[in-house]
């Protein structure tokens, strides 16, 4: 089953690194994850399955909302593996804090989980309308995702589950957050720099392309700027920009009219950010090549950075520490709750990749996740 919002990342957030990973060598041939996922469950927890379904879709979808805020990156078979890891974490958290939740007979109130229900319709009615001026309604969002009302909810439900049992072992692990903590942390971020930095709202058509060294690319490229450039074309002769990136846009915005939606100017792939610092606000470029494909690209608004007040900072600040030792917490909880040998048994068989390719072992050290993906909400 599709799910409306991956609502379990959101709620079982995890310190695993992908930075590090995104920037190891490529190593060519199919996807080494998706080749080992198991017809049956990826997982058992307490003899309960993870099946495999919830893992492909977690796990399509991480790599996505990636591939979303690094175009530029490659993704390297080390990157993968440790997003498998990553979305294997998650999920075995989960189904730990739900068997938790049903052993404490914590429940929710259905009146709670309607009231939570019409806010995710709200949110995701704006955030998937593609530009139009009417939210998408909840029939609109449940067709797009390929679920029912009921399922939908069933999985809502699970999310606030795991999350009311996230609160419950942070109260009860004495999880707090100082004044004095809080200081520390803003005059650490913001020792050399006291200003935001500055964003872009772009919107983008994207025509993908294979790499210039791919076999046959020659040809392919070439059909591809061509397809750029009739786009270009048709939005010069008076088409709407919006329009023609639904009908031609091989990227992930397709459906909202290629918005991306404000981001970090310094956190940009190159050519994005020249765009960003050259165009004003309604200009577009023309083609621009990059070894993805053919982009065309339109500024709507510039944001300058604003200076950080520690009085604006400190709220933020203090959920990050929060959410930080929440999940420490959290990841502690779990552990001792699956310290018996048989508690966790897996079936995603990554060893064998990690032996065919020992190179990758060297790649998957944990580090600082980039902080738009630390921050940002899940899609």
């Amino acid at each position: 089953m599709k799910v409306i919002r991956n609502a379990m990342a959101a709620v079982v957030a995890v310190s695993t690194c992908l930075a590090a990973w995104a920037q190891a060598p490529n190593l060519e041939g199919l996807d080494l994850v998706l080749d080992v996922v198991p017809a049956g469950p990826v997982a058992l927890v307490n003899n309960r399955p993870i099946p495999s379904e919830d893992f492909v879709e977690l796990y399509k979808g991480e790599l996505n909302r990636y591939q979303q805020l690094r175009p530029e990156d490659t993704i390297s078979d080390a990157f993968r593996i440790g997003l498998a890891l990553r979305c294997m974490r998650i999920l075995i958290e989960k189904e730990v804090l739900l068997q938790e939740a049903e052993k404490r007979k914590v429940t929710l109130t259905e009146e709670f989980v309607q009231e939570q229900w019409a806010k995710e319709v709200e949110l995701l009615g704006k955030q998937l309308s593609g530009g139009r001026s009417e939210p998408l309604s909840e029939d609109e969002i449940l067709k797009q995702a390929g679920a029912t009302r009921e399922e939908a909810i069933a999985q809502l439900r699970k999310a606030l589950l795991v999350e009311k049992m996230r609160e419950i072992i942070a109260k009860e692990s004495g999880v707090t957050v100082t004044d004095e903590e809080v200081k520390q942390q803003f005059e650490q971020m913001h020792k050399d720099n006291a200003r935001q930095p500055d964003r872009a709202h772009l919107r983008q058509i994207f025509v993908r392309a294979p790499r210039q060294n791919a076999n046959g690319a020659a040809a392919l490229r070439d059909d591809a700027r061509k397809k750029a450039e009739d786009a270009l074309s048709r939005i010069q002769s008076g088409r709407k920009f919006d329009a023609v990136a639904k009908e031609v846009s091989d990227e992930p915005f397709r459906s909202k009219g290629g918005d991306l939606g404000p981001a970090r100017i310094d956190t940009m792939a190159d050519f994005m950010a020249d765009g960003a610092r050259s165009l004003k606000p309604g200009e577009m470029s023309g083609v621009i090549e990059s070894d993805f494909g053919y982009h065309i690209i339109e500024l709507l608004e510039l944001i300058p950075g604003e200076e950080i007040t520690f009085e604006k900072a400190a709220p933020f600040i203090k959920n990050t520490l929060l959410l930080r030792k929440t999940n420490r917490a959290v990841e502690t909880f779990c552990q001792e709750a699956t310290k018996d040998e048989d508690a966790i048994q897996t079936a995603l068989d990554l060893d064998r990749k990690l032996i065919t390719h020992p190179e990758l072992l060297d790649m998957l050290d944990p580090g600082e996740m980039p902080e738009e993906i630390q921050m940002s909400p899940q899609p």
